[in-house]
């Protein structure tokens, strides 16, 4: 696949598998790729790929998965994505109206150290 530099995703981060694609993520967005299978079994070129989000990441520690559904951090806040309404994937902010002013005094240099956990 040829991508043109100003197209390019960096630095990954890292991915997750989600539904019947991959996600990556970048230092400048989220990249979902969609498994488009048109034939039978799988073909290295059957595949889409979309910008769900231009939210960033600031680092590969703080993803975590909770029930097949990843969560990350970045400078702004904590984020999950969900599929939407229409059922393509959202970016949607979770520290929104709850930890949000709390979020905001920790050191942008911290969060970029934070390692993400989660257990049920």
């Amino acid at each position: 696949m040829a991508v043109s530099s100003q197209s390019a995703v960096r630095p990954v981060f890292t991915n997750s598998s989600i539904a019947n694609g991959l996600l990556v993520f970048a230092a400048n967005r989220c990249i979902a790729s969609s498994l488009v299978v048109q034939g039978i079994g799988f073909t290295a070129n059957d595949y889409t790929i979309n910008t769900i989000s231009n939210i960033q990441s600031i680092s590969g520690t703080s993803f975590v998965n909770v029930m097949g559904l990843p969560y990350f951090w970045n400078e702004e806040g904590i984020y999950k994505v969900v599929p939407g309404k229409s059922g393509a994937l959202e970016v949607d902010p979770i520290t929104v109206g709850t930890i949000l002013t709390f979020y905001n005094n920790i050191p942008k240099n911290s969060k970029r150290y934070v390692r993400g956990a989660y257990t049920l």
